[in-house]
């Protein structure tokens, strides 16, 4: 017998049969869907006489208890090593740009002459926290949100996508975050030194880091849009 294949239609069916099973991340779906539909073909080449909703029955008890759970986890860690790996990549590419190294550079100097201004005046307008510490705490907030609009069309990928490419520094966020969060000018002049210096660092981490987040949700977006379009066109 001639090997079955599934028209659009039927594809349609098969996601509907998926979503109701609790995934929803366009990705997963076709990540499912590539197994499920398979199966189901199988299923009804095996038995012609086979109804869609028999074939899809029959097909989804041979994925065991778990159901679609195994491929949905698996693809979803795959997916997160291989984002991390490519952080990593681009990482090191930034790293290699003198102009980012540069802007970097100049951050970190810019903060580090701000802050002690901003002490030596006891400038403490937002909140009672040193404001260009604050600032620095917003403009990471910011930054990170801005990228996520920019590619707002891929939010609804699965969590560790964006948890792999956003919050592999998180202890930059950290850092500043308790810089920032520093009510009070410091002790000593120790004090002062070590959360200016700390600062410093953190600045420049966080340009780094902002660079290397936009290359990899860049290129994360290149590489879903693909998916995108092919879930999207069997909706249609």
């Amino acid at each position: 017998m001639d090997k079955v294949t599934l028209n659009k239609e039927q594809l349609f069916r098969l996601i509907g049969f998926i979503e109701k099973r609790g995934f929803h991340t366009p990705l997963v779906i076709v990540e499912i869907l590539d197994h499920f539909a398979c199966k189901v073909e199988e299923k009804m080449k095996a038995g012609p006489k086979l109804t869609l909703d028999e074939a899809m029955a029959a097909a989804h008890y041979d994925f065991g208890v778990m159901g679609f759970a195994p491929i949905a986890t698996a693809f979803e860690a795959n997916v997160k090593k291989k984002y991390k790996t490519i952080y990593r990549d681009e990482r090191k590419k930034v790293l290699a740009n003198p102009v980012y190294v540069l802007v970097a550079l100049l951050t970190a100097f810019l903060f580090y002459k701000g802050y002690n201004w901003a002490e030596m005046n006891n400038y403490r307008h937002l909140f009672g926290f040193n404001d260009v510490a604050f600032l620095l705490y917003l403009a990471m907030l910011t930054a990170i949100v801005s990228v996520l609009l920019k590619f707002k069309p891929n939010r609804k990928q699965p969590d560790p996508i964006i948890a792999a490419i956003i919050y592999r520094d998180w202890w930059v966020f950290m850092l500043i975050v308790g810089i920032s969060f520093q009510p009070g000018r410091p002790g000593s002049a120790r004090g002062l030194m070590f959360i200016s210096v700390a600062g410093t660092i953190a600045a420049f981490c966080f340009v780094i880091c902002m660079f290397t987040m936009y290359a990899a949700m860049k290129k994360r977006y290149k590489e879903s849009l693909i998916v995108h379009d092919y879930f999207k066109s069997i909706q249609e």
